[in-house]
């Protein structure tokens, strides 16, 4: 994925996940000196959440290793995949977004929104 900064409270990012099995992956920079409150949140650029209607998908947080998973939430289809992040220490953590069903494969635009919402 691009090089995407974040704006003062919240930045929203569009991709797409086009065959089973895929991933994006994008860095979230917590500055020297600095700690972070976030809220991530996935949805469908059309609106609405990830369902049976989309790829089964999985959001999570990973660790500064780029493999610690360090929270992870999948669609269920009733309400939009979001973690909540608090206290994360000044590094580089990231964002990964996958297809989970192997074998289902169809274009699904989607919409990551994060908020900082350190106090």
């Amino acid at each position: 994925a691009n090089h995407v900064v974040l704006e003062a409270t919240a930045t929203t990012v569009n991709g797409a996940i086009a065959t089973a099995c895929e991933s994006d992956i994008f860095a979230l920079v917590v500055p020297d000196g600095a700690s972070m409150d976030a809220t991530i949140e996935l949805s469908l650029q059309a609106g609405g959440c990830p369902g049976a209607s989309a790829l089964p998908f999985s959001l999570e947080l990973l660790g500064p290793n780029g493999t610690s998973v360090l929270s992870r939430v999948d669609a269920d289809g009733t309400t939009c995949p979001m973690i909540a992040a608090a206290d994360l220490e000044p590094n580089t953590y990231f964002i990964r977004l996958r297809s989970v069903e192997p074998g289902v494969s169809r274009n699904v635009p989607y919409r990551i929104t994060i908020t900082d919402t350190t106090p």
